[in-house]
């Protein structure tokens, strides 16, 4: 194959690609903007509850960490992604196997000075235990209302 054979099939390639199909409908999907995650800061004695979607690397100035990822109701109806960070909160949750999916509550209780004289955040991590589709059911028409 010669350059301007490999030219035009790069260009036939692109053409094809690019070309919509008949059966691209984008006028007929519901679009839902994304919104980037958000840190979750929290107040002594607060908790948040979401569906827990997996833990992912965050990179700062101190090195490499973990964050969970949880997927709350928000006040407008939709969901909102938030990373709550913390070495309890990864451990606990990686400690008991939760699998994304799962419901979450994570509660601040407070701070617990270190020998270094920095800071920790202290958080108890609960999952929900296993329940009937009924009782599924109600939770999910609770967690709507909050």
């Amino acid at each position: 194959m010669g350059v301007d054979d490999t030219t035009k099939l790069d260009e036939y390639l692109i053409e094809e690609t690019t070309k919509p199909k008949a059966d691209d409908r984008t006028d007929t999907v519901s679009w839902r903007k994304l919104r980037p995650p958000r840190p979750w800061r929290p107040q002594e004695g607060e908790e948040i509850v979401g569906v827990f979607m997996g833990t992912t690397l965050r990179r700062s100035k101190y090195g490499e960490y973990h964050v969970a990822m949880l997927s709350v109701a928000s006040e407008d109806g939709d969901q909102d992604p938030i990373t709550v960070s913390g070495c309890s909160v990864i451990q606990a949750l990686h400690g008991a196997h939760v699998s994304p999916g799962g419901l979450i509550r994570i509660q601040f209780t407070g701070y617990k000075e270190l020998a270094n004289g920095n800071r920790m955040r202290m958080m108890d991590v609960y999952v929900a235990e296993p329940v009937s589709i009924s009782a599924a059911r109600w939770l999910r028409s609770q967690m709507e209302r909050a």
